[in-house]
């Protein structure tokens, strides 16, 4: 038995990684961007200690003198394994439920991992603090199940440290212990409600406490009291959420799996009620985080999908109902072909999202490398060392994802948007990036008054190539880039 449990948990290990493969290069989110341009102390204040990520605090105190090209893909790496432990945790639960100790249970291994890898999922593996989401989940998971075995203070204790791992995956906590308890009662009954019940009170209570810690040591809480504003926003972009899944999974997909779903088993005389209970369920909480933390005055396009970890979850969670609670449809084969088309979606769609993502890296490093090349060749003629840089970007006379023959805009826009989101020059040339990619120490200026005017009069830059030396003009240990 134990033979085969380590041979399901590395086929999830090794679907995983190669589902995500292109991120085993070095990637570097604009977090990265923004902690190596602000340093450690500035940087856990402005974004760690604000919403009480001690845990993450630690982790950055470990790396922080350690090459990022080496530590991002290992913390990757790490990440992954302890994904793939809450996927074994699932897979296991579901096993208990339905009965089907002593199998192969490869199906309800495809549920679990379409559960913890969703495509909401994948937007946390461009973070350095990856491991500590994932670690969040899969504490956020252990917690729901002790609360409906009546654990309550082991659930409250790992509840607690997950919260401090990661407060945006909360959402898994209550999804998961709704699901679990509707799979235990058969149907949404006063136990279940009792259930919720004490998820509610386990959250408020570590809600409670991680607020404080922030007021204390971050000096802010995320919470808000401008629910109105809120509410208003978040119901607008409640589209965004359930039509479009955040731009993460192509549009109406989900909807469409959902509905093929439901009638599937309204034709099996499967209870629908419970599986839309859990769909609506899953939706709800992600529109209570938005509405109470304060992040539904901004749009969901912006929202980082590990957010909405339940909404990613959700086709997976029904599954999960499925499987644990009717021995007949698991005999039929239609719901199995339904599950695997599912499974491949998903798999695709983390190959296109790290693809293209790392698309997005390539622009910075191109651009980066290219302007490194005409400052050494610099420094090379003339013995002079550059230490500083100012720059400005034309946007106006051409589209630079086309200039470098990257992407055409013709493509959907969930493609586009990845690439957009994957790179980070053109946000903001900083001295990070060349750090990154050409390891050149190196300060920025502001940008000067009359920019143009002062340092490149009268040029006309139309057919002029991107990296042509007559963009980039020397004064002492200054160069100033016109792009």
């Amino acid at each position: 038995m134990r033979k085969k449990e380590v041979l399901i948990f590395i086929a999830i290990f090794c679907t995983a990684m190669l589902s995500t493969i292109f991120f085993l290069k070095p990637h570097y989110s604009i977090d990265t961007v923004e902690f190596l341009n602000n340093g450690y102390d500035t940087y856990i204040q402005s974004k760690f200690l604000v919403d009480g990520r001690i845990f993450s605090v630690l982790l950055l105190k470990l790396i922080i003198d350690l090459p990022m090209k080496f530590v991002i893909p290992i913390l990757y790496i790490i990440g992954v394994l302890i994904s793939c432990i809450a996927v074994m945790y699932i897979k296991n639960l579901i096993v208990k439920y339905a009965k089907l100790e002593g199998k192969l249970n490869i199906i309800p291994t495809i549920i679990s991992y379409l559960i913890i890898f969703n495509f909401m999922y994948i937007d946390a593996f461009q973070f350095m603090e990856l491991p500590i989401i994932a670690i969040s989940v899969l504490l956020f998971i252990i917690s729901a199940k002790n609360i409906i075995e009546k654990n309550i203070l082991k659930s409250f204790i790992l509840a607690l440290i997950a919260m401090f791992c990661y407060q945006g995956t909360i959402n898994v906590f209550i999804v998961t212990a709704f699901v679990i308890s509707i799979i235990e009662n058969k149907r949404l009954n006063k136990k279940v409600i009792i259930d919720m019940l004490k998820a509610g009170g386990i959250l408020l209570i570590t809600i409670g406490i991680n607020y404080v810690f922030t007021e204390i040591v971050g000096g802010t809480g995320r919470l808000t009291l401008d629910l109105i504003e809120n509410c208003k926003n978040a119901l607008i972009n409640l589209y965004m959420l359930i039509f479009s899944s955040s731009n993460h999974y192509p549009q109406y997909l989900q909807l469409t799996f959902v509905a093929i779903i439901t009638l599937y088993c309204f034709a099996k005389d499967i209870k629908i009620l419970n599986l839309l209970w859990i769909y609506i369920i899953s939706i709800v909480v992600n529109i209570i985080l938005l509405i109470t933390t304060g992040n539904g005055v901004m749009p969901v396009t912006t929202q980082y999908g590990r957010i909405f970890f339940t909404i990613g979850a959700a086709i997976g969670y029904m599954f999960m109902y499925i499987w644990c609670v009717s021995d007949v449809i698991r005999k039929d084969k239609a719901i199995k072909v339904i599950l695997i088309i599912y499974f491949a979606t998903v798999l695709l769609t983390y190959l296109q999202y790290t693809y293209f993502y790392m698309k997005g890296q390539y622009i910075d490093e191109y651009i980066i490398t290219n302007i490194d090349n005409v400052i050494s060749k610099y420094e090379e003629q003339t013995g002079n060392k550059v230490e500083k840089y100012c720059y400005k970007i034309d946007f106006d006379n051409y589209d630079i994802l086309d200039t470098l023959h990257i992407l055409n805009k013709k493509y959907d826009k969930m493609i586009y948007g990845t690439i957009i989101e994957g790179r980070r020059s053109l946000e903001g040339i900083s001295s990070a990036l060349f750090l990154l990619h050409s390891d050149r120490i190196i300060e920025k200026v502001v940008e000067v008054e009359d920019f143009s005017e002062k340092y490149f009069p009268n040029i006309n830059f139309e057919n002029i190539e991107l990296f042509d030396e007559r963009r980039f003009v020397f004064i002492g240990d200054t160069v100033y880039i016109m792009l």
